[in-house]
């Protein structure tokens, strides 16, 4: 299996370890008992509803129009039509002229932009959090981009 490419990070890649949603907490022996299976269940619920705001975000918002709202308008251009599409422009963090690429629409259905100079890629939840000033692996920084978003 080839490495993933850094535009192919995913939200919930970035949201789960910084909001401490991992593996369910094992209980042992018989001192956890009903709390700590309560303890799970609001610790399955909550993650779950986190997926959905993410899923949503994802699907919901154009990445093209989203990444333009930082630049100019029609600042990135379409340069195939392969696999969904490709556009080209300028990077809305660095500003780096024809080094940023967005794939809104790619066939495995999961969109994605990466600049070559300042190497930061990500979903459009991703991009959505650094467009407002804040750093993706910081936590909390994703829960509050989708709350401004009204999804949480």
């Amino acid at each position: 299996m080839s490495p993933r490419m850094p535009w192919e990070t995913e939200s919930a890649e970035l949201l789960n370890p910084l909001n401490g949603i991992g593996p369910a907490p094992q209980t042992h022996g018989e001192r956890g008992g009903a709390h700590s299976a309560r303890s799970v269940v609001q610790h399955s619920a909550r993650g779950e509803a986190l997926h959905e705001a993410i899923r949503r975000f994802n699907a919901e918002v154009d990445l093209v129009e989203l990444l333009e709202r930082r630049g100019e308008q029609g600042s990135l251009k379409r340069r195939a039509s392969t696999n969904g599409g490709e556009w080209a422009g300028p990077c809305p963090l660095c500003g780096g002229e024809d080094r940023f690429r967005v794939w809104p629409t790619p066939p495995d259905g999961k969109p994605g932009a990466w600049c070559r100079q300042c190497q930061a890629g990500g979903d459009a939840l991703t991009w959505a959090v650094r467009l407002e000033g804040r750093d993706p692996l910081e936590p909390g920084a994703t829960v509050a981009t989708l709350r401004g978003y009204g999804l949480i």
